[in-house]
């Protein structure tokens, strides 16, 4: 059974009719630059095969009706209302998870990618990505609903288009997610390359090239203690974060603070003015300045891996990827440092975090002929998910 089918399938359980349209699109590996998205920073992504598939069809009443159905087999299903946005969020994950479709769905009314007069809508999801180790398996379902959701659009593979839908998901992203998402990821399963990886340039919204590490004779693999996404206080912190680099930047009049001289210096000194004036919500200058500097060396580090990997130098790859000797520290970037040594003892080259604040999992870079040994050693008390190269986005025909 192909993905149409199977899609169809699913959406006549579900609705009761056949979709409107049907499109499917990627889960995502984050290789290096996490967290910088609103610093302007840039990140490294991976296409996995793994693949989220959406399909949609209108309804005439007021309802978004929807069924996501997960890898292992779980059936989440809800049903929201556009005019239900601004209401408190029930606690339930299918509550969450509708409201944050319903505020895509109201995003894409919201940037003209659906008429203004859609209402309600029927989405069926099968996901084929695995929840909670950090894959991207959210971004992946909003990414194919979008496209399903934009399927009557004639330039659907059009550049202008798939930019202004990355865009759509984010902004719904940042406005419904209780995680703070991560706009390349977005990106990357829209515009990117499933044969090579793809270097995100926040500050631009570029999208290039970077040699796949399999061409270097490295495997990747994605590994986790269980199938569980981080608390929803680490999510919150991170959100914080994401929130006082956005003030700063408008703080100072420029559109993301990589485009600031001296940014770490500057914002600090704001900070300890706004502390010396009596402003109680303004965050510890110290950890203002690790936030940010933070965000200068991922993206360095993303800009140095890049090079690495253009250039096929393995050990200058490895050192760009080696973890930040603060994360353990760091309860909201904290990979569990065990699993990341325990990696790199059963043969990996680097290990660092697959979605810091997002998932406990860790990206292992494996050199080939170490593949079946790692393998077979983490299977034993692991989950080991082998990432190989995926393919853009599309509408499924």
């Amino acid at each position: 059974m192909n993905v149409q089918q199977e899609m169809r399938a699913a959406h006549a359980h579900h609705a009761g009719c056949a979709p409107d349209h049907v499109a499917s699109a990627p889960a995502t590996v984050l290789v290096a630059g996490d967290g910088v998205d609103s610093y302007g920073g840039a990140s490294i992504i991976g296409l996995a095969q793994q693949r989220a598939c959406a399909a949609v069809s209108r309804r005439s009443d007021d309802v978004i009706s929807l069924q996501f159905t997960r890898a292992d087999g779980q059936v989440l299903a809800a049903t929201s209302t556009l005019s239900a946005l601004n209401a408190p969020t029930g606690g339930s994950e299918e509550a969450q998870l509708a409201h944050r479709i319903t505020g895509l769905i109201h995003t894409l009314i919201h940037r003209q990618v659906l008429s203004r007069e859609t209402t309600g809508m029927d989405i069926s999801v099968v996901s084929h990505v695995p929840h909670g180790v950090g894959l991207g398996e959210i971004a992946a379902a909003e990414a194919a609903i979008t496209l399903a959701c934009a399927g009557a659009h004639d330039d659907i593979d059009a550049p202008p288009l798939r930019t202004k839908l990355a865009d759509v998901c984010a902004q719904s992203a940042t406005a419904y997610a209780t995680s703070s998402p991560l706009k390349a990821r977005y990106t990357a399963a829209l515009r990117g390359h499933g044969t090579t990886l793809n270097l995100v340039e926040q500050a631009d919204g570029s999208v290039t090239q970077v040699t796949h590490p399999e061409r270097l004779g490295l495997r990747m693999f994605v590994v986790a203690k269980e199938q569980a996404p981080q608390p929803d206080a680490y999510a919150e912190s991170m959100r914080r974060r994401q929130e006082f680099i956005e003030t700063a930047a408008a703080n100072f009049g420029v559109a993301s603070l990589r485009q600031l001289p001296d940014a770490t210096a500057r914002v600090v000194q704001w900070v300890e003015a706004r502390h010396t004036v009596g402003d109680s919500s303004a965050p510890d200058p110290q950890r203002a300045r690790e936030v940010l500097q933070r965000c200068e060396d991922e993206t360095a580090r993303a800009l140095g891996a890049a090079q690495a990997l253009r250039s096929q130098q393995i050990d200058a790859l490895v050192r760009a990827l080696h973890p930040h000797a603060g994360d353990a520290a760091d309860e909201a970037l904290a990979t569990p440092a065990l699993l990341g040594q325990l990696a790199c003892e059963c043969g990996a080259g680097v290990a660092r975090p697959a979605a810091p604040g997002v998932s406990q999992s860790v990206l292992a870079l494996v050199p080939a002929s170490k593949a079946e040994n790692f393998t077979s050693r983490m299977e034993e008390h692991l989950l080991v998910i082998p990432v190989t190269t995926g393919e853009v986005g599309r509408i499924e025909v």
